[in-house]
């Protein structure tokens, strides 16, 4: 499907089999984030800075995908 933008982080998560997001049309659909460090593909161990981490890598996932965030 031509009009289907998908998109992913740079990085580890280049080698991992699916996007992080598609755009279709004016909507952007988000793949499940969590709180790992996008760049390296490392989990945070504490639980704090993995809901820091999981909504600071939804925030960019959009911005990745062409939304504001």
């Amino acid at each position: 499907m031509s009009h289907l933008a998908y998109t992913t982080f740079k990085g580890i998560a280049e080698k991992w089999s699916y996007s992080q997001a598609v755009r279709i049309g004016d909507r952007i659909e988000s793949a499940g984030q969590g709180g790992w460090h996008t760049d390296i593909g490392v989990w945070e161990k504490e639980l704090n800075s993995q809901v820091d981490f999981a909504f600071g890598n939804v925030d960019r996932n959009l911005k990745l995908a062409g939304g504001k965030g």
